[in-house]
């Protein structure tokens, strides 16, 4: 399988290919300092992750470090009691009860474990397909469904035998079996709710609401300008769904406002101006340019948005007694409180109130009782958590012996800095947010990370940024107020996105093997050569020049082009809106093209 990276832009005839390759690429350091001296552990992008109550003890998934830890004394101080192995590599994710047994997906080995309850060993795994993410029981029909990011929803028997496998469609996250046995999957960056039969059949597409642009506001004298979004704010980046009381699912997800900057003043650095404030808002929920949601889709099918006053990153939620429990990427958790209506309509959240783990990565949260039970991922510890902010925090112990986790590249990406934002925030598990956003230089769509991005200076849309130390000036310093960058910081940072790896669509094998002749006869490979699908040159198309883009794991990255005006794959082969058909393909037949969209989804 040729391999390739991100956005398919129409680009005309380039020069001799040259792949650029991962290996070559090594970061300038001090003489006397190295990588290994700055980072610890090289960690995983933070994902999520899943905790399970089963009676009065907590199971949690650690990717990490491949293992299933077991906690019990959750109301005192809570300790690990068991630990479950788990094949190296196989990055545990979510977690389901199935009867007598726990059952996890293993991101990293396409893979599901099963788990005894009793003795907490590990009973067997099972491949599933190449990318499993969400897990659920469905008791009536007695099996266990597995979502997998390439598209496919699985189901298995108790045993581990499959069943049923229907493909879907791109970039499916969790699965979700609702106390009325309807069945609901996620689309991670599109943030959608599908719902599907017993037969796995998609039955209905639900787009979470974007949320509406504020009214005008009367400007004082004394304003120079509106501190709001200009535009309305964007579903995107379904973080977590969980099953809702009644029925239905509700889902914690990203709304953006990509409209939100003009090109009213330029810093030194020639970019446009910063994303503003994280305060204020005057009724639109804050003025974050990315902010949270957590959105319900109730059992009569109707929506209910429940935007959050601040932005931050988010990757999991559970409802409490009295509000809603939220668990941050990089700052601990946080609760907030219904606090009334927006001018347009929507439930706000507010305020929040933080529980003293600053600084604490939480990937997921679950409720005991009135507790709040934190899963900590730098040290595999739990914490409990009262909602009286003044109670103390019983922060429990991990394993007794455990590598600390976290590198300093990690904790870069990770960081949200004074403007509620951090990379993360458009760059979901080192992907993008599938957005198009207006820099005040025409629209762009968000650029994926992963696949080693680090080999293809230099950067951006058109070529035009010169190195990851330029992108951060530009990005992190500049647009989102962080603090000025080391030298060793930026090395840091691009060693670690190097690690991330991609995850390809799913497509059928016989269409994949014409598509790949198809590729070839049409010449493709003039621009989009070797392993990484780019020959890593910029051409001129319409007076403007644009890079050549990476194909790896293309197929999970609509909408496509530089302005995402391409919704598929095909749609990207056929030509859209301002944009020719692709070269080479104009003589293709409809089966031909359909083959080739089949080949370049599939590149990893």
């Amino acid at each position: 399988m040729r391999r390739g990276w991100l956005l398919l832009a129409a680009l005309l005839g380039c020069s001799a290919p040259t792949e650029p390759t991962l290996e070559a690429h090594v970061p300038v350091l001090e003489a006397n300092t190295s990588i290994a001296e700055v980072n610890r552990v090289t960690s995983l992008p933070v994902q999520g992750g899943h905790s399970l109550l089963v009676g009065d003890t907590l199971w949690v998934a650690d990717p990490e470090r491949d293992r299933v830890y077991v906690h019990d004394r959750l109301d005192f101080v809570p300790r690990v009691v068991a630990e479950v192995v788990l094949p190296e590599g196989s990055t545990p994710f979510r977690l389901a009860q199935v009867g007598d047994e726990v059952v996890a997906s293993l991101r990293g080995v396409g893979e599901v474990a099963r788990i005894d309850v009793e003795s907490r060993t590990l009973l067997g795994t099972h491949e599933v397909c190449a990318a499993p993410r969400g897990v659920a029981a469905d008791p009536s029909r007695d099996r266990v469904l597995v979502a997998c990011a390439g598209g496919e929803l699985v189901a298995l028997s108790p045993e581990g035998e499959v069943l049923q496998r229907a493909t879907l469609g791109p970039d499916l996250r969790d699965v979700v079996v609702d106390e009325n046995d309807a069945i609901f999957v996620s689309v991670f960056l599109a943030a959608e709710i599908w719902e599907v039969d017993g037969s796995l059949e998609v039955i209905a597409k639900h787009d979470v609401p974007d949320q509406a642009a504020p009214p005008p506001m009367e400007i004082d004298e004394r304003e120079v300008v509106d501190p709001r979004p200009r535009g309305p704010r964007l579903a995107n980046t379904a973080w977590r769904m969980r099953a809702a009381v009644g029925g239905g699912v509700t889902v914690l997800h990203q709304l953006s406002a990509v409209s939100a900057l003009a090109a009213v003043a330029e810093d030194p650095r020639g970019t446009p101006q910063d994303y503003g404030s994280g305060e204020g808002g005057r009724g639109f929920c804050g003025s974050p340019v990315v902010g949270t949601a957590l959105t319900r889709l109730d059992s009569a099918r109707a929506w209910n948005v429940r935007a959050l006053s601040r932005g931050g990153f988010f990757v999991d939620f559970v409802d409490g007694p009295t509000g809603t429990w939220l668990a941050s990427g990089d700052r601990g958790v946080f609760q907030v409180d219904r606090a009334g209506v927006s001018l347009d309509g929507t439930q706000c959240e507010g305020p929040f109130v933080t529980f003293g783990m600053e600084n604490k990565r939480v990937p997921s949260v679950e409720r005991y009782g009135e507790l709040l039970l934190a899963a900590v991922r730098d040290d595999a510890s739990v914490s409990v958590l009262k909602r009286d902010p003044v109670s103390p925090i019983l922060h429990g112990r991990g394993p007794q012996v455990v590598a600390e986790v976290g590198d300093v590249g990690h904790a870069l990406f990770h960081q949200t800095t004074e403007v509620q934002m951090a990379c993360a925030s458009c760059h979901a598990e080192g992907r993008d947010d599938g957005l198009v956003w207006n820099f005040g230089r025409g629209e762009r769509r968000t650029q994926s990370l992963v696949g080693g991005v680090a080999a293809l200076a230099p950067f951006h849309w058109k070529g035009d940024v010169s190195d990851m130390a330029e992108v951060m000036a530009q990005t992190f310093e500049g647009r989102m107020k962080g603090h000025a960058l080391q030298r060793l910081e930026v090395a840091s940072l691009e060693h670690w996105l190097d690690t991330l790896e991609v995850v390809a669509a799913t497509a059928d094998e016989t269409a994949v093997a014409r598509g790949e002749a198809v590729f070839e006869a049409a010449d493709c490979a003039s621009c989009h050569s070797g392993s990484f699908g780019t020959n890593g040159l910029s051409r001129s198309i319409g007076g403007e020049r644009w890079q050549v883009p990476m194909l790896r794991g293309v197929g999970l990255r609509a909408p496509f082009f530089h302005d995402g005006c391409a919704s598929s794959l095909r749609e990207a082969i056929d030509g859209c809106t301002d944009h020719e058909p692709h070269p080479g393909t104009a003589a293709l037949s409809e089966v031909e093209r359909d083959d080739l969209a089949a080949f370049l989804s599939a590149w990893d």
